[in-house]
């Protein structure tokens, strides 16, 4: 039976996530950019992703002046959770894409 390495294989993916989101925070705090960015490659967004790693991959984006790429991460999660989940992302995603797209540094994207 194989299922528990599978639950401890999610557990561990789970875990280097969450390692990466704090790291990235970091980094973003001491405005290094070249390190946000080693981060970003670690946890890049994948379908179906935590809605916390879409809204630091917008707000890391963002950071190094990648706004097309905030557009088509956005579009792209927005389009995954129509088509597969029948849903729509979280309010505090939604708000921190407002805030990239209209310039809104007052809100926190990371939070």
């Amino acid at each position: 039976d194989t299922s528990f390495y599978v639950r401890q294989r999610r557990l561990y993916q789970t875990k280097f996530v969450d390692c990466m989101m704090r790291g990235a925070h970091v980094a973003l705090e001491l405005d290094d950019l070249r390190r946000v960015m080693a981060y970003r490659c670690c946890f890049a967004p994948k379908p179906r992703c935590r809605e916390d790693v879409i809204r630091a991959a917008m707000h890391i984006y963002d950071k190094g002046g990648r706004r097309r790429e905030v557009v088509e991460l956005y579009n792209s999660h927005v389009h995954v959770l129509e088509q597969e989940l029948h849903s729509l992302p979280e309010r505090e995603t939604q708000m921190a894409y407002e805030a990239i797209i209209h310039g809104d540094r007052e809100v926190e994207l990371l939070a």
